[in-house]
């Protein structure tokens, strides 16, 4: 094996272990998500608040698509994986 092989294949391990964390991390935030309660949410823009929402029924409807939403990053990064 020459050196310009072993480059390109230390670089495809490199980017594996990179997403493997990401898959790790953000599933570690779906299991969390999943089995806490939210008490309140707080978006901001640019560090200036923007809304604050505590209302059970809303924080129900936000934890679902942002567990969603990580699911699908989650799914993504798999994928990227997988095609490595």
């Amino acid at each position: 094996m020459d050196e310009k092989t072993l480059q390109y294949m230390g670089a495809k391990v490199d980017k594996a272990r990179e997403l493997l964390k990401k898959i790790d991390a953000t599933q570690g935030r779906i299991d969390r998500l999943s089995r806490d309660e939210l008490s309140s949410v707080h978006f901001s823009i640019d560090h200036s608040s923007v809304f604050y929402i505590d209302n059970k029924k809303q924080l129900g409807e936000i934890k679902a698509a942002a567990i969603n939403a990580l699911k699908n990053y989650r799914d993504s990064t798999q994928m990227e994986l997988d095609e490595l």
